[in-house]
């Protein structure tokens, strides 16, 4: 102790070197130890998570199994190779090519199954409609504010072909309407407009979801005010 209050002496610099260096040892070993115990904790916890998320899928869902990562998880994992493994220069341009490849395969992939799933629509509402049924000539239906100002509005999508069976005399044609979505030329932020469902006479059988949730609501909401906040005078 004689030794270590002495610091200017020799013997009291190197035992004040070695306690030191003890206590940086002690501190980088608990550091560790609490460190590797986070890590336990986390990766039960993580696992316990997964082991829920399996029970929920298996039960209400499908009952295999599938592994599903997103792009984050996907970019951690080609890291962790990455830093994993001593590659050369060609071998990272190659091992990146390897990547970039599989990303814009699944991205291909992600579109097929998208336009294969719009394919298959079946009919235009509940039934299909007979193809031999003949069809007159297509009727735009265009937003009330649009009609008379053409020249003010733009097109923001021409609208998807909705086809309804009327009666025309004694026979039934099919008569196909548009609904364009349009904005104001003069105000790109004003709110988009499109015209309602067509709601005159045709068979209901044939009616699509679209028209029957506006048949619905127009139930109720045509009685009430333009804001939920306004006072309706009496």
């Amino acid at each position: 102790f004689i030794a270590l209050g002495d610091k200017d002496s020799s013997k009291g610099q190197e035992l004040l070197l070695k306690y030191q260096l003890a206590a940086k040892e002690a501190h980088e070993s608990l550091t560790d130890e609490i460190k590797d115990k986070l890590a336990k904790v986390e990766a039960k916890s993580k696992s316990k998570t997964e082991q829920i998320a399996s029970l929920v899928r298996m039960i209400f869902t499908q009952k295999r199994e599938r592994v599903v990562f997103s792009k984050e998880e996907r970019d951690t994992i080609y890291d962790k190779v990455m830093a994993s493994v001593e590659f050369t220069d060609e071998e990272k341009k190659r091992y990146q090519e390897c990547r970039d490849f599989c990303e814009e395969y699944r991205k291909r992939k992600a579109i097929k199954k998208l336009l294969d799933s719009q394919k298959k629509q079946k009919g235009h509402g509940r039934n299909p409609i007979p193809e031999d049924m003949p069809r007159l000539e297509e009727k735009v239906l265009w937003p009330e504010g649009n009609i008379g100002h053409e020249d003010e509005y733009v097109i923001v999508y021409q609208g998807k072909v909705q086809e309804f069976i009327v009666p025309a005399k004694v026979r039934y044609f099919v008569q196909p309407y548009r609904r364009p979505v349009v904005r104001r030329k003069d105000n790109p932020m004003q709110k988009l407009l499109q015209s309602p469902c067509y709601e005159d006479v045709f068979w209901k059988s044939y009616a699509s979801a679209e028209l029957l949730a506006q048949l619905e609501c127009n139930k109720y909401v045509p009685h009430q005010p333009d804001s939920i906040g306004e006072s309706v005078p009496l």
